[in-house]
């Protein structure tokens, strides 16, 4: 194995492979996936390794331009140790580098804003550790702060930014943060040398990393790493349980009861100033009692610094002495630790591996928050099979005070996301529902798909909400009645909510995976496979919305459907005064996905029921923008109406162009009737394509030498094109433009490289090797890793296993 210094010049060490760092077999396929686009969006869950993937990324990114720098943003300084920790490690063309930051940002060093901006001016440096700097967000804001337009274009110039825990950044219109609108701007000025590698830990199938605009993050090449596969992988982690405590006026009875049932590594997420929980206490007093409990069933002492300990310790964060060396003492000696108290730092990145159990005695509001501590447990370990998330809660009592049912909302939210947890771990997986032409013995049973998973975090934790309050108000009713809910009323509930967040494909295979994941979570004895495999025969059965009422009266809540009913509808009674006046504020109707739009739609509910009082609807129709439920046809009529009365395509910016891309999306798919074809088709400037004319874009290409670099916009449409050749989606017209640009040919540069490649593989008698040549070599590896995640082209596949040697296998993993 070749290993490169990160200093030119110095010698070189020749290594054991057992002292060089390897990337797993899942961020190989990731490295191959993002390593020659410009953009690349890494989504991937807590523990899996994304700081080692980006490292590996960044590393050959220098290695093959000596002009480029790179510049790694994270937002916590604790979270930088993935990316300063000094190691020998292996590009997947089996190069080794040693990687090495000398601008360590993260550090306690004076004026790092200044130090930021000059790396960032300068040229680069001639070893690789010279071209990497570590900051934090805040730190790299500043810095281009101090800078005027011009130089930042020269500042960015051949520079990769690598921003770790993405999701702080908002770039998303009026949403926008300054980061967001670091990130924004660079894009906008589409400088084919800049470079943007975002990465963020997610926990549920499909999330689109709602942080960047339509017109952004088609840009972005992603690499997504679904949380049941990762699960697959670790070793020794097997299985969790996400479970709630009710206690009553204070924690101490129900805690001491849970630290002597078992002493496992915990992590104790304690009260912040002011709350009501510390009863007029400070919160460094609160953790002493909490340190107390912990001293009477653990065999473990209190950490001191500069002091060797005999026991394992408890480390507590919540005093601020000395924090610093106990964040460190964590991650690195772990396994002394017994627990550790916490009001809100360790979160993402803080990783203690050996952590087993979370308590959490004040459960946050926030999705992210909730994640992030979770995540806290998902880290693989030997003799770690099984990891535990207690949230407390207060008993709620029956008619009782605001803050109890402010209470009761949170305990829901916290239900909602455990549910959806669950599914991302374990994936109900359920059939397409066969059209009628499709019935019949003769045709296959549908492939079971995870229809849930493939909506963002929040709608699938927004649906689960609405799906229970949808069956709670039925199952009321029924009770009042003495009847039972019928399979025609639950799916027909459970269908409204899934049309209210605007979803219009595969709603009854949706509807019942929604009910078998309450159904799971109630433990109920029949298994869901063998429900999914039954046929849905009981799948609306009463025992699912029993295990609902079961759940919440643990709590010492409601005890009937009518009584829990009567408390989730005085959640919403006794905050509409509240959501009103922060409803009232917005532009327009507010985005898919966001708790506003969920009470609009509840209101509307309410109003078309005739539900909604006289005085609260007139309130509604105040608002400019308010209208009632309109049927996806209303819709469509009323913005194709304004769009007609617009001179040219609406801007992205505008409030019509989300109409827009839509429809052109719809079309794409096949999925737009043909009289909507025609009425848009009707407006004098429409096209199918995007705002700049195919014909612009010909001319654009047509000044150019030759083919331009894939990572560019022109390279982007070239590519577009070829695709759409391909499918037989280019007009007559737009073939003889294309076919006008001197450089042109249907044949794309890496079409032809492939070829090249594969006749000297057929030339071959064995499969060549690193030391013989190494480009050859990485091709293999490439068509490998592309085989296994289902990007090579069938043609491709047919071609190389006409090779006799040829074997989809290395010679390791054959062995």
């Amino acid at each position: 194995m070749r290993i490169i210094s990160a200093n030119k010049g110095a010698p070189q060490t020749r290594l054991q492979n057992d002292n060089i760092t390897q990337l797993r077999q899942s961020q190989r396929i990731a490295f191959q996936c993002l390593d020659d686009e410009q953009h690349g969006i890494l989504n991937a869950p807590a523990g899996w390794g994304k700081s080692l993937t980006l490292c590996a990324l960044i590393a050959s990114d220098l290695l093959s331009y000596d002009s480029r720098k790179a510049v790694i943003c994270v937002p916590q300084r604790v979270i930088s140790k993935g990316f300063i920790q000094q190691r020998f490690l292996a590009i997947p063309d089996h190069t080794a580098v040693s990687w090495l930051v000398k601008h360590n940002l993260c550090e306690t060093v004076p004026e790092k804003v200044s130090a930021l901006r000059a790396f960032l001016t300068a040229k680069p440096a001639s070893s690789l550790s010279d071209r990497i700097v570590v900051t934090t967000h805040k730190t790299l804001i500043f810095a281009l702060r101090k800078l005027n337009s011009v130089q930042i274009e020269q500042a960015v110039r051949n520079t990769t930014f690598a921003i770790d825990e993405a999701h702080h950044v908002q770039a998303d219109g009026e949403c926008s943060n300054e980061l967001g609108e670091v990130l924004a701007t660079r894009l906008d000025a589409d400088d084919p040398t800049v470079r943007f590698l975002l990465a963020t830990a997610f926990f549920f199938r499909g999330d689109r990393l709602p942080i960047l605009e339509d017109r952004f993050l088609e840009r972005f090449t992603r690499h997504t790493i679904p949380f049941d596969d990762h699960w697959k992988t670790l070793q020794h982690l097997r299985s969790y349980s996400y479970d709630f405590i009710a206690y009553s006026a204070t924690v101490w009875n129900e805690l001491d009861r849970l630290c002597s049932k078992s002493q496992e590594p915990t992590l104790i997420y304690c009260p912040p100033k002011r709350n009501k929980l510390l009863l007029g206490k400070s919160k460094e007093e609160f953790a002493f009692k909490v340190i107390e409990i912990l001293l009477r069933h653990y065999d473990a002492e209190i950490w001191q610094p500069n002091r060797t300990h005999d026991k394992p310790v408890i480390l507590n964060l919540v005093c601020q002495d000395h924090r610093t060396e106990k964040l460190r003492f964590a991650m690195e000696h772990g396994d002394q630790v017994a627990a550790i108290l916490s009001v809100g730092m360790f979160r993402e990145g803080a990783d203690w591996i050996q952590a087993q159990r979370v308590i959490d005695l004040i459960p946050s509001g926030s999705d992210q928050d909730r994640n992030q501590r979770f995540g806290r447990l998902i880290r693989d370990f030997p003799g770690k099979s099984h990891v535990t998330y207690y949230s407390f809660f207060p008993r709620i009592t029956d008619g009782g005070t605001n803050e109890e049912r402010r209470t009761l909302s949170k305990l829901f939210a916290h239900f909602h996301a455990s549910l959806v947890l669950e599914n991302a771990l374990v994936p109900i997986r359920v059939p397409k529902q066969r059209a009628d032409d499709e019935e019949g013995d003769k045709k296959p049973r549908p492939a079971r798909t995870d229809f849930l998973g493939k909506l963002d975090a929040q709608t699938q934790e927004a649906i689960v909400a609405d799906a229970h309050t949808a069956l709670i108000d039925l199952a009321a009713n029924a009770e009042a009645t003495g009847s039972h809910v019928t399979h025609d009323e639950a799916f027909q509930a459970i269908s409204s909510v899934l049309q209210n967040w605007g979803i219009e494909d595969d709603i009854q295979s949706m509807a019942k995976q929604v009910v078998l994941i309450f159904r799971r979570r109630a433990n109920l004895n029949v298994p869901v496979d063998d429900l999914v495999d039954a046929g849905f025969d009981k799948v609306w059965a009463n025992e699912a919305m029993e295990g609902m009422r079961s759940y919440s009266s643990e709590f010492g809540g409601p005890t009937t459907f009518q009584e829990l009913y009567k408390a989730v509808r005085n959640v919403f009674e006794n905050r509409w005064d509240e959501m009103f006046e922060q409803f009232r504020e917005l532009p327009g109707p507010p985005p898919s996905s966001t708790r506003a739009q969920w009470w609009m739609n509840y209101n509307r509910d309410l109003h078309q029921k005739g539900q909604l009082c006289s005085s609260r609807s007139e309130r509604l129709e105040s608002i400019p923008w308010w209208t009632w439920r309109q049927s996806y046809s209303e819709r469509f009529d009323r913005q194709f109406a304004q769009l007609a009365e617009c001179t040219e395509c609406p801007s992205p910016h505008h409030k019509l162009y989300p109409f827009v891309s839509g429809m052109r999306q719809r079309y794409s798919r096949g999925k737009l009737s043909t009289d909507r074809i025609s009425r848009l088709e009707s407006i004098p400037w429409w096209t199918w394509r995007t705002r700049q004319s195919f014909l612009g874009l010909c001319h654009e290409a047509s000044e150019l030498n030759a083919e331009p670099d894939r990572r560019s916009r022109l390279g982007q449409w070239v590519w577009r094109t070829r695709q759409r050749y391909a499918k037989g989606d280019l007009s007559k017209s737009e073939i003889e433009s294309v076919e006008q640009i001197p450089w042109w040919s249907w044949r794309s540069t890496s079409d032809a490289n492939w070829e090249q490649n594969f006749e000297r593989l057929a030339d071959r008698c064995a499969s060549p090797t690193n030391r013989e040549d190494p480009k050859l070599y990485k091709f293999v590896q490439h068509q490998r890793a592309k085989y296994r995640t289902g990007s090579l082209t069938e043609e491709k596949v047919e071609l190389l296993e006409l090779i006799p040697w040829w074997k989809w296998e290395t010679e390791k993993e054959l062995q």
